[in-house]
This record gives structure tokens, C-alpha cells and sequence, in this order.
């Protein structure tokens, strides 16, 4: 019934999204160094889905565009691609005028909890 209900829910969704807090410290699998990530949401019922998973400093972003549920998606992708670039501008500008960040506190929070 559980499977049943998924199902349907999918059929119905027009936009899904999902941002996915990644490590700040280099992660290894099998000893190599994991260098990048590769963020994907759901395919199947999902028009349009867009995922973030950051990593080391970096934002990936995964883009799912069912082509025969947008209108655009060449469009779609395009506009979402200049809008990444303004926004890195933006960012990059702010950090030129940002005071030194050593003179600011550092927070203490932490992404991830070992338990030993």
C-alpha cells in the first residue's frame, strides 16, 4: 500500500528540490579521494527537480528536466545556468568588500557527529 501511495504521489508533482549538506572535510572511498559530486533527485513523475549538494567548498547542482512536461527545457536550463553565474558574481563581489574573516567568530556547529 506504501509503494501504492508513492506511486500516485509522484504522478502529481510538477517541482521537487533538495539542497544535501555535504562533508567539509575530503571523504575517501576504497582510499581514493572522492573529488566531486553528482547530485540527482527523482526521475520518475518529477517534471522538474533540482538538487544541491555541497562538498570541500564547492556546490554541485543536478538538474532533471522531463522534456515532455516543460514546455522550454533548453529555455529552462539556459536561464537557470546565467542566474547560477549572476549569483556567483554577486557572491564574489561580496566577498571583496566582506571585512577579513579571521576577525570574525567562527561558528562551532558541526555537519557531522562520531560517536567513538
Amino acid at each position: 500500500m506504501v509503494t501504492r501511495l508513492a506511486r500516485a504521489q509522484a504522478e502529481t508533482v510538477d517541482f521537487a528540490t533538495s539542497n544535501v549538506r555535504g562533508a567539509g572535510v575530503a571523504l575517501y572511498v576504497g582510499g581514493a579521494k572522492l573529488l566531486e559530486n553528482y547530485p540527482v533527485g527523482p526521475l520518475a513523475g518529477v517534471a522538474f527537480n533540482v538538487t544541491l549538494m555541497s562538498y570541500l567548498g564547492s556546490l554541485d547542482v543536478g538538474i532533471n528536466i522531463d522534456e515532455a512536461a516543460v514546455e522550454s527545457p533548453t529555455l529552462l536550463r539556459d536561464c537557470l545556468v546565467d542566474s547560477f553565474h549572476e549569483l556567483a558574481l554577486i557572491g564574489q563581489q561580496s566577498n571583496e568588500t566582506r571585512p577579513n574573516s579571521s576577525d570574525e567568530p567562527r561558528s562551532r556547529r558541526r555537519w557531522w557527529f562520531r560517536s567513538r
